[in-house]
């Protein structure tokens, strides 16, 4: 934000994201006692003039349509797995776009039918698979990686 600082006169700056999403991952007690724990987008959407007031805009998911916009259309989920950050997370307002019938993932999960567990209604939407495995990483790499994590999300897909 220093670039921003340094901008000069007002300008108009848009800030992407998901408050959401994963967070700073920080280690140093004095950087989580100085704030820097929570982002900057968390910090202005906690702020008075950015928090959701569904009583002023009830037409806009509760937030001024000249400040904040909500991405509420999800391309990738089907709703059964959808629903669960929907309403955890998102006041229930996000919107499966695809199908569980007829979306792009319906024929994958019946080609792994034999493999997966069966729901009683139709193709399993999701496969919890507990994996014993070690976090490594490569000296060039700030990035952490499981190997047996990875070669079993291989196999799945």
């Amino acid at each position: 934000m220093c670039a921003v600082a340094l901008m000069g006169k007002p300008r108009q700056i848009v800030l992407a994201g998901d408050p959401k999403q994963l967070g700073p991952v920080i280690t140093g007690k004095i950087a989580v006692q100085g704030g820097l724990d929570t982002s900057w987008l968390c910090r202005i959407l906690n702020s008075s003039l950015y928090k959701r007031d569904e009583g002023n805009f009830p037409l806009t998911q509760g937030y001024n349509p000249y400040l904040v916009t909500m991405l509420t259309k999800n391309y990738r989920t089907v709703p059964e797995i959808l629903s669960v950050p929907s309403k955890l997370f998102y006041n229930d307002l996000l919107e499966p776009m695809v199908s569980s019938v007829d979306g792009p993932y319906v024929n994958l999960m019946q080609n792994l039918a034999c493999e997966l567990p069966q729901r009683c209604n139709g193709p399993p939407s999701f496969v919890f698979h507990g994996v014993r495995g070690c976090c490594c990483r490569d000296v060039d790499s700030p990035s952490w990686y499981n190997p047996v994590e990875a070669k079993l999300v291989f196999e799945y897909v």
